[in-house]
C-alpha cells in the first residue's frame, strides 16, 4: 500500500477521506498546522500559508492528495491581485 501526505485532513473532505484511505490499508500522513491524537495517521506540522514544514511533510510519500481550502474566515483578509 501506498504512503500518502494530505493535506486538509482535518477538514471537512479529510474527515470522510482520511479513514476511508486507512482503512484500505494506506499509511497517512496528515499537514496540520497542530497535530491531534484522535487518529492512527502521521502528523506533519506545517502549514500550506507560509509554507513552513511542506519539504519535510513530502519526505518520503508515494501521492499527495490536496484537499485543503481557505476557510471563509481566512478569505475575509484576502485581497485581490491587481
Amino acid at each position: 500500500m501506498a504512503k500518502i501526505l494530505v493535506t486538509g485532513g482535518t477538514g471537512h473532505l479529510g474527515h470522510d477521506l482520511v479513514p476511508a484511505l486507512t482503512a484500505s490499508g494506506h499509511t497517512v500522513r496528515l499537514l496540520a498546522r497542530e497535530a491531534r491524537l484522535d487518529r492512527a495517521v502521521e502528523w506533519a506540522l506545517g502549514d500550506l500559508a507560509t509554507g513552513e514544514g511542506i519539504d519535510e511533510a513530502l519526505g518520503d510519500v508515494d501521492t499527495v492528495i490536496h484537499a485543503a481550502t481557505l476557510s471563509p474566515i481566512a478569505r475575509r483578509g484576502m485581497r485581490p491581485i491587481d
